[in-house]
């Protein structure tokens, strides 16, 4: 009768335990792509400038190149389910018109030319979408708000 409540005991110990460490790792993968997240949600909203724009992409730019983000025959970064990010940028092109372009054509292009003439130009993060695998940034929208 003691063997068999000790076994008992000894597996309800072990399934607290095993379930104890999963919540703690949970917990810390939630936290850290909560900090991920912060250096891009800060923008959300905001009225931003051109050199907040290019600080945005070369982050994006940098974090996929640690994660070893694959790239298509164009340059262009491929989206994965965990940790790719990738940034629209849109840009007002005349009276009700617009134009989107991924980070990749506005890195192409030149930093230095974006920066030249869009370092004063207001923009805003208007949208921001999350890897459901990672809970981490997956695409920001950014969008000229004055021309």
């Amino acid at each position: 009768m003691k063997k068999g409540i000790l076994i008992i005991l000894l597996i309800v110990i072990t399934i607290v335990i095993i379930f104890s460490v999963k919540y703690k790792n949970n917990q810390q993968i939630l936290n850290q792509a909560r900090t991920y997240n912060q250096q891009f949600e800060k923008y959300k909203d905001k009225e931003i400038l051109g050199t907040d724009v290019i600080t945005i992409i070369n982050k994006a730019i940098d974090l996929n190149e640690q994660n070893k983000i694959q790239k298509d025959e164009n340059g262009y970064y491929i989206e994965d389910e965990k940790n790719s990010i990738k940034i629209d940028l849109t840009f007002i092109t005349g009276e009700d018109e617009t134009t989107t372009y991924e980070m990749e054509k506005i890195q192409k292009v030149g930093i230095e030319s974006f920066i030249t003439n869009f370092n004063l130009t207001n923009f805003k993060v208007t949208n921001i979408e999350y890897h459901k695998q990672t809970g981490k940034v997956s695409k920001i929208y950014i969008e000229q708000t004055e021309e």
